[in-house]
């Protein structure tokens, strides 16, 4: 992934919503993920918000496109 228009460097961390956008899957599922340890995640100082490490979810990303995977609209159907 790539810096934004702006210039600006992505951020080296992702919450749930900001990974469901990126696979368009239901935040639920990257919750799932967390747990059953498809996408390692760390949680907050206060133990409450899951956060994941960008450079995990663009290597999951990669699998999923390019690996063993599918892309999201193929397992949607589209």
């Amino acid at each position: 992934m790539s810096a934004d228009p702006a210039g600006r460097k992505p951020k080296p961390l992702m919450h749930v919503p900001e990974v469901a956008d990126l696979f368009e899957v239901d935040p639920e599922t990257v919750r799932v993920w967390a747990r059953t340890g498809k996408l390692r995640s760390r949680r907050n100082p206060g133990g409450r918000v899951l956060i994941f490490l960008r450079s995990d979810v663009e290597a999951l990303l990669d699998e999923e496109f390019n690996g063993t995977g599918t892309a999201p609209e193929q397992r949607m159907g589209a």
